[in-house]
């Protein structure tokens, strides 16, 4: 099916392909010029609104919500230290999420960690462990 216009024309639709930062990323362009596209859109990757836990804050200038791309919670990690570099050091231990923090995808805690698929349009929650008894 070709796309059109709301008249019925066809749209002159292909995607070049432009490398960004050593990714691909695909815009579409009709009638000779770039579409827009969301930041952070590169390769299908998911874009997720991060929760940043207040004692991070700093590192985001303030900032309680972010958007990161990534398919899994490490590639919205790395995202995420791309924009805020130091976020990663207060959120991972080597290969894995920190002693004591945990990740919630939506209203699920994960019990994947790092390889928890994140879809389009989810909330990432970085949560602390709570103790007492």
């Amino acid at each position: 099916m070709v796309p059109a216009n709301a008249m019925g024309t066809p749209l002159n639709v292909h995607e070049p392909v432009f490398p960004v930062h050593g990714l691909q990323t695909v815009h579409p362009v009709r009638n000779g010029l770039p579409a827009p596209i969301s930041a952070g859109a590169r390769d299908g990757a998911a874009m997720a609104r991060v929760f940043i836990p207040p004692a991070l804050r700093p590192l985001t200038g303030g900032r309680d919500v972010v958007d990161a791309a990534g398919a899994n919670v490490r590639q919205v990690i790395e995202a995420l230290e791309k924009q805020h570099p130091g976020i990663k050091a207060q959120l991972c231990d080597g290969q894995r999420l920190r002693p004591g923090l945990s990740v919630a995808i939506g209203s699920s805690v994960s019990s994947l960690g790092l390889l928890q698929p994140v879809e389009a349009d989810s909330e990432v929650h970085f949560l602390p462990a709570v103790g007492g008894g």
